[in-house]
């Protein structure tokens, strides 16, 4: 209950509070310990009083009793007058009065008054005994002196009485300021051990306030870091203290991460779920891509790629669509679905900016239709009545348009943007590879017009050199003869082995080779590498023609250089006239030459 209590509070102010009631209990124990150091000086100072008071009455006394000494051999005439006597007469009279002054009891001033009173007449006694002295000198005056000593010594009992009731009061109060002390120190333990006992125990409950929550916090923090997320921490309701409030925060916190928690294994699922299905999506296009990677001929491209397609991704329907030359329409070249076989047959096409397929060529961007039904540009197509979602993927090579891809699925909603992603990345792949293929077949139709073009002039070039002269070498056993004409001996007399030499298709010569028609004919292997020699016979003879032919021009674009310099080293006309004629009949082995400048007899 006391805690629930002081939960009510702030912990700032429990610990205000607490400061204040220590800061109350030190000022009541200052205020008590001045009190009794007030009272104890009060006590000592009544005592000083009245030692001195007292003090000032045996003085007095001593001084009365001096005096009747005195008066006493005055009377008997040892001293020629009482004066000593009337003067310690006086010296008691103020030490009676100093006292009087001094006293703090009533009664006490009023004793002494007393005595001054008697001391008054005692002073009278002496100056009646000193007057009938000197009056009468034989007269006896043992009355008077009889009644001054009376007086003495009753003002001498009277002082020693207030001196003894003065003693005897400093005795009594100096008793019951012992009693009053040790009853007010006991109290003081008493109240003191209350007062500590309630602090301790009001210190403990504030401390056990504050530290509660906060091993409980403790508490919820571990198993909060186990992972225990649902758990809560107990709250009072009536609490209102920052250690509720950071409870309640804490809560509140455990709550939030809790829900976040779940939502994070929520959204982890699903993101599980989507990286799955992009890895299949991400695995079939690779398996599109590699299966289309080793194609060539683009037909063949085409039609496998959308059936790849179909089947790796489930579409009701994949078509491939390629923009003609001009850029006006786009004609399906290679589709999946029976109704995509129909278009086909009979060569379907779309012109650029109708439907899906033309709205994706016109802005190089892909599209989808969710719904084909709201969508405006879709293109309604009865040879594909089941279709309800439509995706146009562009298939761009270096940003121009080569076609698009068109696939088509029997559910509303069925494509996503990152289906887009995807299905891009494998229309991309796509585009390179029909690229490549359209590519590699100019290539080939170019290599082969290059080849036959080589190959004629490879041809004339034989036909020229062959047609200026022939070249026979013969090997008779000892070392190879050229010969200008030798003709074959008859195939009866030796064992012949004859392959004819060629180049690029065309027929250069014959080789021949004889034995004996009593040795043993060629074998298999002979022949084998007599073909190999001979196949490579002929690219080494055209490159020994390229050769020569090359030399050939190089001596010609010499010469021509050499005659162009000569010319150049002169500006006079005659001079490079002569030079021109004379190097061009020593370059050429002419017999003459001529060169004339004029103008024609008709221009004349």
């Amino acid at each position: 209950m006391i805690i629930r209590f002081l939960r009510r509070f702030s912990v700032r102010q429990r610990i205000l509070t607490g400061v204040a009631i220590l800061v109350l209990v030190i000022a009541f124990a200052l205020t008590l310990m001045v009190n009794q150091y007030s009272s104890e000086n009060a006590f000592l100072h009544l005592a000083d009083v009245d030692s001195q008071v007292d003090r000032l009455l045996l003085g007095s006394a001593a001084q009365i009793a001096s005096s009747r000494m005195n008066l006493l051999r005055y009377t008997e005439d040892l001293v020629p007058s009482p004066y000593e006597s009337l003067d310690e007469l006086g010296q008691a009279r103020d030490s009676l009065l100093r006292a009087q002054e001094l006293a703090a009891e009533k009664s006490q001033k009023a004793e002494i008054n007393v005595v001054l009173r008697a001391l008054a007449d005692y002073e009278v006694a002496i100056h009646d005994i000193e007057k009938r002295r000197q009056s009468a000198p034989g007269v006896s005056t043992a009355g008077l002196e009889h009644d001054a000593q009376r007086l003495s010594r009753d003002t001498g009992t009277r002082i020693a009485l207030i001196v003894a009731a003065s003693e005897q009061r400093v005795a009594n109060m100096r008793v019951e300021r012992q009693v009053i002390s040790q009853r007010r120190l006991w109290g003081l333990l008493g109240f003191y051990s209350l007062l500590g006992g309630s602090i301790v125990i009001f210190a403990f409950l504030v401390e056990w306030s504050i530290t509660r929550p906060i091993i409980e916090l403790r508490k919820g923090a571990e198993a909060f870091g186990r992972g225990e997320l649902e758990m809560q921490l107990p709250v009072a309701a009536t609490a209102q203290d920052e250690l509720s409030a950071l409870t309640h925060s804490f809560n509140q916190m455990a709550s939030q991460l809790a829900h976040s928690y779940r939502l994070l294994e929520e959204r982890v699922a699903t993101r599980t779920q989507e990286l799955e299905e992009r890895s299949m999506h991400l695995e079939a296009a690779a398996k599109v891509a590699r299966n289309t990677a080793s194609i060539r001929d683009v037909g063949t491209l085409l039609s496998t790629s959308v059936q790849l397609i179909s089947e790796q991704f489930g579409f009701y329907h994949a078509g491939i669509f390629l923009l003609d030359e001009q850029g006006e329409s786009l004609f399906l070249k290679a589709a999946s679905s029976e109704g995509g076989q129909r278009m086909l047959a009979r060569q379907h096409k779309l012109r650029v900016g109708q439907g899906i397929v033309g709205s994706v060529a016109l802005h190089r961007e892909p599209r989808i239709a969710l719904d084909v039904g709201a969508d405006v540009d879709f293109f309604d197509n009865p040879d594909l009545p089941e279709t309800h979602s439509e995706m146009g993927l562009p298939l761009l090579v270096q940003g121009e348009v080569l076609g698009v891809l068109d696939v088509q699925s029997k559910q509303r909603d069925a494509f996503s943007d990152k289906d887009v992603n995807v299905l891009q990345t494998m229309a991309d792949q796509l585009a390179l590879a029909i690229e490549n293929a359209r590519l590699l077949r100019s290539s080939q139709a170019a290599l082969q017009n290059l080849e036959r073009l080589y190959g004629e002039q490879s041809h004339a070039a034989w036909w020229a050199q062959l047609h200026a002269r022939s070249f026979v070498y013969h090997y008779a056993g000892v070392d190879v003869v050229a010969e200008d004409e030798r003709p074959l001996p008859a195939a009866s007399a030796t064992r012949n082995l004859k392959l004819d030499i060629s180049s690029r298709g065309l027929r250069l010569g014959t080789l021949l080779l004889q034995r004996d028609a009593d040795a043993l004919d060629w074998t298999a292997e002979e022949r084998a590498t007599v073909r190999a020699t001979v196949a490579q016979l002929g690219p080494v003879l055209e490159a020994a023609r390229l050769f020569e032919d090359t030399q050939r021009r190089a001596h010609r674009e010499s010469t021509i250089r050499e005659i162009s310099d000569k010319m150049g080293a002169s500006f006079d006309l005659e001079t490079v006239l002569r030079t021109t004629v004379e190097e061009l009949s020593v370059a050429l082995g002419a017999g003459g030459a001529l060169v004339e400048l004029g103008l024609p007899q008709e221009e004349q």
